[in-house]
């Protein structure tokens, strides 16, 4: 497996891998799962502690984890690729939106189960490595012309500003 390092202006080490074992994807939906408990947009675990969907079966669904220098889980990311048949988890909400796109030739992928905990958490650094990371695999090895996300709309400016997404669909 292939770790690359991640700068931090804080002088900490933090490593990001392609989470390719069932292991590494395990951490990635366990920690989507926290973050997104503590910030109650799931329910608490009946019966898994583990945050994942019908997509991440897709062997064409990348995941990425941020790890510290203890080799503990901070931050992590997917990416799904437009499918014809499943298509995207926004199209349960967006398919309009998405419609569009595809109707004029786009190839769409979207981001998904992006968590960020502990010492990531408001980290730019780690957060920014991993949506470079995931626009690099889109754009340039999968051909991808948009990449999608659904956030909290509290959260649109940020993603706004610092990643450069635009607004196409409404709350």
């Amino acid at each position: 497996m292939t770790a690359w390092p991640v700068p931090s202006a804080e002088q900490k080490r933090f490593k990001l891998t392609v989470a390719s074992t069932p292991a590494d994807r395990e951490r990635c939906y366990r920690l989507g799962w926290e973050v997104y408990r503590k910030m109650n947009y799931v329910e608490p675990a009946a019966v898994s502690d583990l945050l994942y969907s019908q997509w991440d079966a897709r062997p064409d669904t990348l995941a990425l984890l941020a790890t510290d220098e203890n080799d503990e889980p901070v931050a992590t990311l997917s990416l799904v690729l437009d499918g014809l048949a499943e298509g995207l988890p926004l199209d349960e909400v967006y398919q309009p939106e998405a419609d569009r796109l595809r109707a004029r030739g786009h190839r769409l992928g979207e981001i998904v189960r992006l968590a960020a905990a502990g010492t990531a958490r408001g980290n730019f650094e780690i957060v920014g490595h991993l949506f470079y990371f995931a626009y690099v695999y889109a754009r340039q090895i999968i051909g991808l012309t948009d990449l999608l996300i659904t956030v909290n709309p509290r959260h649109a400016g940020y993603y706004q500003r610092l990643l450069a997404f635009e607004l196409c669909g409404g709350e």
